[in-house]
């Protein structure tokens, strides 16, 4: 995003309304400027007339002479309009606003709009209003009114809200944390998070982002950026939404957040200290090879309160799936130890501390070892200090050391600081480190987790476009149910297995058929509030259901038919009578039953429920969430987090298949979501027979206005078949599931192939970089491959560009038996079709001088050949010509 470089990189700044008026913001910025030491031209903006202010020559008005790449506003806001007009009139490209105080009338999305039009118009960027500015200490750049110039470091900053950012830079200048860059947005009139994000991660100099959000505004947008962002960079994330909406179905937001950031592969933190102490713990860490924590203390009392706080974090299983092994207790060769850990002598020595450590080092299983020392009178501390400083150059785990205590601990917490050993006052706060250490692990995991194969249930499209056409008619902003008969075959298009059932649309129609019915029966009353989905009360004993289990014969369902339409006047007497459903009587069903559905979220789009079904579950409490689309690994995460799982490996006589069940009722509610963005709701009550074959007793659904998942979804409209030589082969995009196909397409080439395709020798392709290649983000790149009948992939193209830029940069490689076919102008062809619909206006490819077959397929597709210099070629197409 280069326009961005402006705000980052300016090469001459002007401030409108600097003056030398004590609490001047103009002045403040402009002190702050010169304090920082900025190298280029500066000039001040002041109608009044001012040759200078602070030594900065001034001027009244703005020219497109002066050469401005930066303009910073210090304006009462009912003159920001005319001087953003005048600024661009000028040919500046970035306005930094930096009025504040701007009431709530003042910042509303309209007024925001307006500016953000203007701003298109005069092809212009504005980062704020009510920003605290940016500071930059590599470019000697603070235009800000902080009150504290921002050390150099390897952090970026990017915050909402000016309040916290100042707080934050005051906090982390007090204990020494360094900053690339320090960057409040505000209320994001144009430049929002996700584009200072998305600029920031291809910074090198960057090492960690840390994000301060009050808001999404489109989290489709900012999920793209985050994974971008956290493949190459660690990024956590302090989430403070002021929006206490809850969408149906469940009891809180929480879920939700932690769902978007953990598929994001960010970190959420609670508060600014755990911002920087986390980022501090993650840099200073080394991986795990399991996510156990050895204890190791020279006191009882110590070690067993790290036990306990162990625990306490272990009753979270999704935060710290591994941690009871932790707990067990460590066997070393010798007689002291507990099942708190390995507990040493008050006076432990230097020897006997660094036999301890080699022990541990010597074992498998143990991700990180966490050392705890209690001073005393007989405690060597120096020489303990010297132990952990020597074991920490020669060991591959994480070490971390808690000294307790304050007055005779100072030195050593200072020379471990200085060594970067992870050190820490209290053990509460290294147990804490080492969850965040794990938590971190996982979340990365979800990046480059490679799922299991997985075979969809895709209906086809003619099928769903009746439910396509009845959402249309749907008002703006509304919802409409639908039908029983309609929601049943909704779900059974996506393989679910329906209880069988009759419905008659009214008393008589029923009492009519009565006499013919095989008893026993479930009697339902359908009426309109129930027709949508999550239509009860959120305690459980307070559902009216308008179900009669166990009806025996005729008479019996008459009677029940009476009770259940005085149930309805008194619990929903405004609610329309729309029918009667009867259903055989399922006896051993309902002991063990599953709640599966979709609900919609205003910030996060469609979310995938999974939880303890049955009429008196709590299913809100119980409920864990997911966005789609999911693979069976992740749909097998979510799985585990539930009570359920509890419950099926105790009530189920075969847990492993009953779980592979409902990991495929879960994939399959994932299709249903990505294949059907109308739809707003939809809640299933199933249960289990056989240990394997689950059934949907109830359901309901709602439609609307179309919403896609804030996670790109794999799109199957860009799969072609094309025939050569009788044979068919699929062009498609690819898969996170191809990373197995990928490795052997690749590691089956020849050498000379492999590097003409990576300009450098390549002999093996390691699982992080194969699960890159594979799981895309289709909204910013694509990779087409070519897939044989067999199903073994036989080449691919993979074109990829900056967000905003025009340009498509591409690769391609395929393998021998393919080639001579014409397959790799298809391949080829397809990606430029995609770049043509996504905006792209240019092709470009670097090629060997010495790979010709490659340069003379760019010829007979239209590409201008010509050489760049020694090294390679430049293949380019301007896409207006496809």
């Amino acid at each position: 995003m280069a326009e961005l470089d402006a705000f980052f990189q300016p090469k001459s700044i002007a401030i409108l309304g600097a003056s030398e008026r004590p609490g001047s913001m103009g002045g403040l910025v402009l002190r702050n400027l010169q304090q920082a030491g900025y190298p280029h031209p500066v000039l001040a903006i002041n109608r009044r007339g001012y040759r200078s202010v602070f030594g900065v020559p001034c001027k009244s008005t703005l020219h497109a002479s002066d050469n401005i790449d930066l303009a910073v506003l210090c304006l009462p806001a009912p003159g920001l309009q005319r001087a953003i007009k005048s600024v661009a009139q000028a040919g500046v490209r970035a306005a930094l606003i930096l009025t504040g105080g701007m009431a709530r009338d003042q910042l509303s999305p309209t007024r925001m709009r307006r500016l953000k039009v203007l701003a298109r118009h005069w092809g212009i960027r504005l980062m704020g209003p009510n920003s605290l500015g940016l500071i930059v200490p590599s470019q000697n750049l603070n235009v800000s009114w902080s009150h504290l110039q921002a050390p150099p470091g390897d952090i970026a900053y990017i915050g909402m809200s000016s309040a916290l950012g100042s707080a934050l830079l005051d906090w982390a200048a007090g204990r020494g944390y360094g900053f690339s860059h320090f960057v409040t947005v505000g209320a994001r009139a144009d430049v929002s998070l996700s584009d200072v994000v998305d600029y920031l991660a291809g910074d090198r100099r960057v090492r960690a982002i840390l994000l301060h959000v009050e808001n999404i505004r489109n989290a489709e947008r900012f999920m793209t950026v985050l994974r971008a962002a956290s493949r190459s960079k660690k990024v956590l994330v302090l989430h403070t939404d002021p929006d206490s909406t809850i969408p149906p179905g469940l009891a809180s937001r929480d879920k939700l957040t932690q769902a978007f950031f953990d598929r994001a592969g960010v970190l959420q933190v609670t508060n600014f200290h755990r911002l920087l102490g986390t980022l501090q713990t993650l840099i200073r860490t080394r991986p795990l090879y399991a996510h156990t924590l050895a204890l190791v203390s020279n006191g009882l009392g110590p070690a067993m309160l790290a036990h306990q706080e162990l625990k306490v974090l272990a009753a979270s299983p999704s935060r710290l799936e591994a941690l009871p092994e932790a707990l067990r207790p460590l066997r070393l060769h010798g007689d002291r130890h507990s099942e708190h850990g390995l507990i040493l002598p008050a006076a432990t020595d230097p020897d006997m501390l660094t036999q301890v450590l080699a022990g541990l080092d010597s074992m498998s299983g143990i991700g990180a070892v966490l050392v705890i020392l209690v001073p005393n009178a007989r405690l060597d501390i120096p020489g303990l200090t010297e132990v952990l400083l020597v074991h920490r150059r020669r060991t591959r785990r994480t070490l971390m050391v808690a000294w307790l205590g304050e007055a005779s601990v100072q030195s050593a917490r200072a020379r471990l600081d200085e060594a970067g050993i992870l050190h820490f006052e209290s053990t509460e706060e290294a147990v804490q480190a080492f969850s965040a250490i794990v938590r971190h692990e996982q979340v990365q995991a979800y990046l480059s987790e490679t799922p299991e194969q997985n075979t969809r249930i895709t209906p086809a499209a003619e099928l769903l476009t009746p439910f396509r056409q009845l959402a249309t008619k749907v008002a703006a902003g509304e919802s409409r149910w639908l039908s029983w008969q309609q929601t049943r075959e909704l779900i059974r298009l996506f393989g679910f297995q329906l209880n069988p059932g009759q419905h008659f649309r009214d008393r008589k129609a029923l009492l009519q058929a009565a006499p013919g019915l095989r008893y026993p029966v479930v009697l339902r009353l359908l009426h309109e509030a129930y027709l949508y989905p999550f239509a009860y009360p959120s305690e459980a004993r307070q559902r009216w259901r308008g179900v009669a289990i166990d009806v025996g014969h005729a008479e019996q369902l008459e009677e029940e038919v009476d009770k259940l339409y005085l149930g309805l006047q008194q619990h929903f007497p405004a609610s329309k009578v729309m029918g009667y459903v009867v259903q055989p009587m399922r006896r051993r069903l309902d002991a063990l039953q599953f709640s599966l559905g979709i609900t919609r979220d205003r910030v996060y789009g469609p979310v995938i429920l999974f939880g303890l079904g049955g009429s008196l579950a709590n299913v809100r409490a119980d409920r864990r969430v997911a966005l789609p689309p999911l693979n069976r690994t992740l749909a097998r995460l979510l799985l585990r987090d539930t009570h359920v799982y509890v419950l099926l490996r105790e009530r189920v006589r075969q847990p492993l298949v009953a779980e592979e069940a409902l990991i495929d009722a879960i994939m399959q509610l994932s299709e249903l979501a990505e294949h059907c963005p109308w739809l707003v709701g939809l809640e299933m009550n199933l249960v289990l027979e056989n240990d394997r074959d689950l059934v949907v007793l109830g359901a309901a659904a709602a439609i609307g206005e179309e919403r896609t998942p804030s996670i790109p979804t794999y799109p199957q409209h860009w799969e072609v078949r094309v025939q050569r030589r009788g044979i068919e082969w699929l062009i498609r995009p690819v898969r996170a599931e191809d990373e197995p196909a990928m490795k052997q397409l690749y590691e089956k080439q020849p050498p000379e192939a492999l590097r003409l395709r990576f300009f450098g020798s390549r002999l093996h392709f390691a699982h992080r970089e194969l699960a890159a290649m594979c799981q895309i983000d289709y909204r910013r790149e694509m990779a087409f491959v070519l897939e044989a009948p067999d199903g073994t992939l036989k080449g691919e193209v993979r074109g990829w560009s900056h967000v905003d830029a025009l340009t498509m940069e591409f690769a391609i490689l395929l393998d021998a038996e393919a080639q001579g076919q014409g397959l790799a102008q298809a391949l080829l062809a397809q990606l430029e079709t995609f770049a043509l619909q996504s905006g792209m206006k240019r092709m470009m490819m670097d090629v060997m001088p010495e790979n010709t077959p490659m340069q003379s397929l760019g010829k007979r597709m239209g590409y201008a050949v010509q050489g760049r210099d020694n090294d390679s070629v430049l293949m380019e197409k301007t896409l207006d010509a496809v």
